[in-house]
């Protein structure tokens, strides 16, 4: 009985997945006892299909059911060379153990807080102390499917300059050490505590840093969102892929700086492009002032092939007396 309802239950599962419900897909096979040799054709659907799975899996925190649904995904013969190194992308992250400088940050949030490194949520310990205001009006940017932000960031002239989210970003953007640390975490904690956010990480791929240019980075002895990155990736389980987009060299803050002329900076790695191709995006930048930027590089993703970009920032710039004028 089973061997008269395995090809039917694989076939449904090929019909989900080249629909594009891939966890029905996944759970299908699953159901059908089959393993990757038994499918002909297909196989490549069916695979992204148990990595997208794991996904869910990963986003639930189980860490163990993901894995084992990405190797099973691994194993269906004649996989795309780009497909098989996106699941042992995701494998390496899963499996890597925190670096001294994330372990020695997470003891100290624990000797803090009198409480076991994973049990605290340091968003939320934000919160107890300070306001985390929200933008006063919704961001729509182009070639964006989301935007999320952990606040508001107000400019050094601004009356509430001395906000506390304000003046950690400053202290981030001076090149502070110890700041990427800390906002990574925070960074986590409020993609863990939002919904939106929860629902984009069951579908994505890589994460990519907006890159800064190099004169930037030699001013604060880092590149900052990119450090940031590292932290958040090894938090939420995500690929970081610094090297698709790349900046090239200009004096100007990307703030005081025209679209147009903008655009003229930044440009796509294209040796890159069939890893990008089909697969869902997380952009990383510490502020969103105009979303020209983030405008840029998603366009410049999608010029490439990438299907979804989602924008995650520590904060929206906004003028307590002009907030319109960052929000247009």
């Amino acid at each position: 009985m089973r061997d008269q309802l395995q090809p039917k239950l694989i076939e449904q599962a090929l019909k989900h997945a080249t629909r594009g419900r891939y966890v029905d897909a996944a759970r299908t096979f699953e159901q059908s006892k089959a393993s990757a040799a038994d499918v002909d054709e297909g196989g490549a659907e069916l695979a992204y299909a148990l990595y997208r799975l794991a996904l869910l899996y990963l986003a639930e925190r189980d860490f163990p059911s993901a894995i084992q649904r990405i190797e099973t995904a691994k194993r269906f013969p004649n996989l795309p060379r780009q497909l098989n190194s996106l699941f042992q992308e995701r494998i390496d992250v899963i499996q890597r153990e925190p670096d001294q400088e994330v372990r020695e940050f997470d003891k100290a949030i624990a000797g803090r807080f009198e409480s076991g490194p994973s049990h605290v949520v340091l968003r939320d310990e934000f919160l107890k102390r300070y306001t985390l205001e929200q933008a006063k009006r919704e961001a729509n940017v182009t070639a964006i499917e989301g935007v999320s932000a952990v606040g508001v960031y107000r400019w050094a002239g601004d009356s509430n300059r001395n906000d506390k989210l304000s003046q950690l970003i400053r202290n981030l953007k001076r090149g502070e050490q110890g700041m990427p640390a800390l906002f990574g975490r925070i960074l986590a904690d409020h993609v863990q505590a939002t919904n939106t956010c929860m629902e984009w990480i069951q579908e994505l791929d890589y994460m990519v840093p907006i890159p800064a240019a190099d004169r930037r980075t030699a001013e604060r002895g880092a590149d900052i969102v990119l450090l940031m990155g590292k932290h958040l990736s090894y938090r939420l389980k995500i690929p970081l892929r610094a090297e698709f987009l790349k900046r090239s060299e200009n004096p100007e803050r990307s703030r005081d700086v025209v679209k147009a002329t903008l655009a003229t900076q930044y440009s796509f790695n294209s040796t890159k492009e069939r890893d990008v191709e089909g697969r869902v995006v997380l952009l990383l930048d510490d502020v969103m002032t105009r979303g020209h930027t983030a405008e840029i590089c998603a366009t410049l993703l999608k010029e490439h092939g990438c299907a979804k970009v989602f924008l995650l920032v520590l904060a929206r710039a906004e003028s307590t007396l002009q907030s319109d004028r960052y929000s247009q």
